[in-house]
């Protein structure tokens, strides 16, 4: 995160799951991992940019090993 000289403990960087999702991201395949990352990348993206966090897609799946 130093790269983006970002906080990553904002506002614009939390997201909700329900418990099933939650389960799943933590439990789930790579395959499960990375569609739920997706779906919620594209849902949160325009307030990354609001602040300038241009992180893109595939950096994130990076972080995540997937």
């Amino acid at each position: 995160w130093q790269k983006y000289n970002i906080n990553v403990d904002c506002v614009e960087n939390i997201v909700s799951l329900c418990p099933t999702c939650h389960r799943a991201f933590h439990n789930g395949t790579k395959e499960v991992k990375a569609r739920l990352i997706e779906n919620i990348y594209n849902q949160i993206v325009p307030r990354y940019n609001s602040i300038g966090f241009e992180i893109t897609l595939d950096e994130i799946k990076e972080l995540y090993k997937l």
